[in-house]
Order: C-alpha cells, then structure tokens, then sequence
C-alpha cells in the first residue's frame, strides 16, 4: 500500500484532510490538517493496529473515527 488521503467534517463542524502510509509492525500513521472556514486550526497524528485485518473500507473508516477522535480529545 502507499499513501492515501481521506477528507471529511468533525462532529463540530471542522473539515479535516488526513493522509495515512503504512508504519512498523502492521499498523497505519496518519497525519491531518483541521481547518474551519478555510482557516488552519490546527494538526493531529496517530497510529492504527492490525492494518492487515481491515478491509481497504474498513481501514479508511478506522482512519476518518480515530482523527475524528483526536481532535475532540485534544482541543
């Protein structure tokens, strides 16, 4: 797999662009760019076990939850 984007909107009203590449043992890095309006907001990154379990469905789903995730735990 190389890298891949997934865009989406936050529970609160953010638009995010998260890029995610393959990492060590099994598991996904993803980094996203929050912005509201157009204007930045602010940056998040994470990792995702078990890659190779998920469908490629399955995997951008667990991506687009877990930056959803971290923004709200976060701010």
């Amino acid at each position: 797999m190389t890298s891949m984007a997934v865009c989406g909107m936050s529970g609160d009203g953010l638009s995010y662009t998260a890029d995610f590449v393959p990492a060590a043992n099994d598991s996904i890095r993803w980094s996203a760019a929050y912005r509201m309006g157009g204007i930045f907001r602010g940056l998040r990154h994470g990792r995702i076990g078990e890659a190779s379990l998920m469908s490629p469905a399955e995997l951008m789903r667990s991506v687009m939850d877990d930056v959803e995730r971290a923004w709200g735990n976060q701010r």
